[in-house]
């Protein structure tokens, strides 16, 4: 269990600030120094099926229909709204969605998990996204949004603020997304990537209870 490599796959939005922070707490343990990682960015569909290919690990993403994995919760994080400076909303701090229905929405592909999320949001409040663009993660949406190509709903990644947009809190109702450690059920563990599992589970368990900000 001391000496290996581990193949992670985690979604995009992870990748900022989670996935460094929670690989350097590991580091610091006694006896993991010789471990090793391969790092996969990818949509949690695509992580899904990584996992049928025998080619990773341990996963780390949004909860999916996908019956024979198992989702272990690791945080949770609001959703906002970003628009570009100078927009008629940008000098606000929180927004109805009703108030950006006409806009043009930069979001996720139907590929990503978190797309279902950001139309069950819409759904709530009885009105249909105009999609303008579909992109593959969060980067991609607020540097379209930041050039006045459009509106998106984004995590208020934790740690981090996006750049040359203006977030919005969204009122009335519970916008928020958790993020999930994934492996398929009965899944055979190597040694090293059921220490990891064991450290992440343990380690977010600390980070609640110590509000630490990665």
């Amino acid at each position: 269990p001391d000496r290996g490599t581990i193949v992670l796959s985690y979604a995009s939005s992870m990748g900022f600030n989670f996935i460094p922070y929670i690989v350097s707490c590991f580091y610091e343990e006694a006896g993991n120094k010789e471990i090793e990682f391969i790092f996969e960015q990818r949509p949690t569909p695509e992580t899904v099926k990584l996992f049928q290919d025998g080619i990773i690990d341990i996963g780390f993403g949004s909860k999916t229909d996908s019956p024979d994995m198992v989702f272990s919760p690791i945080y949770t994080e609001r959703m906002v709204v970003v628009v570009p400076f100078g927009h008629p909303l940008a000098g606000r701090k929180s927004v109805r969605l009703e108030e950006i229905e006409g806009e043009g929405l930069v979001t996720w592909k139907k590929c990503c998990a978190s797309r279902l999320e950001i139309e069950h949001l819409y759904e709530q409040v009885g009105i249909t996204p105009r999609i303008a663009y579909e992109v593959q993660d969060e980067v991609m949406i607020t540097g379209i949004v930041a050039k006045g190509l459009g509106v998106g709903i984004v995590p208020r990644l934790l740690g981090r603020d996006y750049q040359n947009v203006t977030m919005l809190d969204i009122e009335n109702l519970e916008a928020s997304r958790t993020m999930y450690m994934i492996w398929p059920n009965n899944y055979f563990f190597s040694p090293v990537a059921r220490k990891f599992r064991d450290f992440v589970i343990r380690r977010m368990a600390e980070f609640r209870e110590e509000t630490v900000r990665f």
